[in-house]
């Protein structure tokens, strides 16, 4: 963590520094820990960002560290960022999809209806996932759409239809 003290321009030094915390903070069991660990990782991660627009490791340790921050439009904001400037690379997808998920449901809880199921649609479409599915069965029963609901009640059983 030093180092980067004399060198805050380094994207990599910005970058190794916010990794790491980030690695220290998913290792831990202490919740409080972590939560410092990934606050204090964040900033580090942003500035490689910053220094090197087109760092793709950055990309990704910035996203799973909104992610777990539970700023979950960042990590869905830079997740797609980082399919823009890397079409052909899977990770950047895979936690996309994740980020999509959990912020779908975020939303729903803060009864942004519309924007939820958008984000969860968005989210089933990338991967036929049957927990989605599952999820947007309940949230459209609970809006009383029974059709729309079980409409998607057999694509949780059933995820290619």
């Amino acid at each position: 963590r030093t180092d980067i003290i004399h060198s805050p321009n380094s994207a990599k030094g910005q970058n190794d520094v916010g990794t790491i915390m980030l690695d220290e903070a998913l290792k831990t069991k202490d919740s409080i820990q972590q939560s410092i660990l990934l606050r204090e990782a964040y900033p580090h991660l942003l500035k490689a960002l910053e220094l090197h627009p087109t760092y793709f490791d950055a990309y990704l340790a910035s996203a799973a560290c909104a992610y777990y921050l539970r700023q979950y439009d960042q990590s869905v904001s830079t997740y797609r960022k980082a399919i823009q400037l890397f079409p052909g690379e899977e990770k950047p997808k895979i936690g996309m999809h994740y980020a999509l998920q959990a912020y779908g449901n975020d939303q729903w809880l803060r009864h942004d209806t519309i924007n939820s199921l958008s984000t969860l649609k968005e989210a089933y479409g990338m991967k036929q996932d049957t927990a989605i599915a599952s999820l947007l069965a309940r949230y459209y029963l609970e809006l009383g759409q029974q059709d729309t609901s079980k409409a998607w009640s057999g694509r949780a059983t059933s995820p290619y239809k």
